[in-house]
């Protein structure tokens, strides 16, 4: 069986992503190191995405702003990110952690989730090959106390389940800036993993965020899922966007809900950057074969 981080008194859904795993809970880690090397043509693709890319229109008002950064970071297709969730529900406090990269091209994976200092997640691909660990207070979950578990990265593909939107499903939000753009506004510029980057803020309704996520509203409730009166809830947003309109740091904060509050953090760096290919987990500590990768199908499936 699996959960995902439990909604208490309408509350919090999975952070960031939740991946069905085995008795746990939530998203992705590896604590494989990298090799160093990247992705076949990483390098040669950054180069050609920042010489081919168009220089956004500057005329634009903030909130066509805001809204064209969630359209461009939302299709990226290779990203690094850190995004921590700490969520207070009544007299419960859920923390996670989130980090990593991933190129979805590529099919190479190596994300780590800490889950409330409890639960370790993990997922690593190499292009062909992917594991995932699960390990929390009682150890992992797999046969034989194994770490990892070894599948097919087409499995892990396939699921959908680490795409660009569930690992960003916070940032949702941004697609509601067209419905008020007078609500949206400009502060100062800072600067954002070496990139200089135009601020803005707005507040957007909770069941706003949910509508103008559209199709990807579960991406969404399984970052935040509020309930009852906490429905009625508004969420402060702040986001950074660079100049090619891709966003390098997003606050939410939940305001105004009754028994909530808390929310989202997010950075995404080196956007453009090959992803180094992940180092497999030591063999001795994984379970694989034929049986290993069809229980790996069905965890992701």
């Amino acid at each position: 069986m699996s959960r995902s981080l439990p909604s208490l008194g309408g509350a919090v859904g999975g952070a960031v992503v939740a991946v069905l795993l085995l008795g746990g809970c939530g998203l992705v880690g590896g604590s494989a190191g990298t090799s160093g090397t990247t992705s076949a043509g990483g390098e040669a693709q950054a180069a050609e995405a920042a010489e081919g890319a168009e220089e956004p229109a500057a005329d634009r008002d903030p909130a066509q702003v805001v809204s064209d950064a969630a359209g461009t970071t939302l299709a990226l297709t290779r990203l690094t990110l850190e995004s921590r969730a700490d969520l207070d529900v009544g007299d419960t406090t859920y923390s996670t952690v989130t980090e990593g990269s991933v190129d979805h091209e590529a099919g190479l994976f190596d994300l780590d989730r800490d889950v409330d200092g409890t639960t370790e997640i993990g997922v690593v691909a190499d292009g062909s090959r992917a594991w995932i660990k699960n390990e929390g207070p009682d150890g992992s979950p797999f046969e034989d106390g194994a770490t990892w578990l070894q599948g097919d990265v087409d499995d892990l593909a396939a699921s959908g389940m680490f795409g660009t939107v569930p690992l960003l499903g916070s940032m949702l939000p941004l697609r509601a800036a067209d419905d008020d753009p007078a609500a949206v506004v400009e502060g100062e510029p800072t600067t954002y993993d070496g990139v200089e980057c135009r601020v803005f803020t707005l507040t957007v309704p909770y069941a706003a965020a949910v509508d103008a996520a559209g199709e990807d509203a579960d991406a969404f409730t399984e970052a935040l899922s509020l309930t009852g009166p906490a429905r009625r809830a508004d969420l402060a947003l702040e986001v950074a966007v660079g100049p090619d309109d891709v966003v390098r740091s997003y606050r939410l904060e939940v305001v105004s809900a009754p028994g909530v509050s808390g929310g989202y953090d997010v950075t995404l760096t080196d956007i453009g950057e090959p992803v180094a290919t992940p180092l497999a987990p030591d063999p001795t500590d994984t379970l694989s074969g034929p049986e290993a990768t069809e229980q790996f199908k069905e965890l992701v499936s």
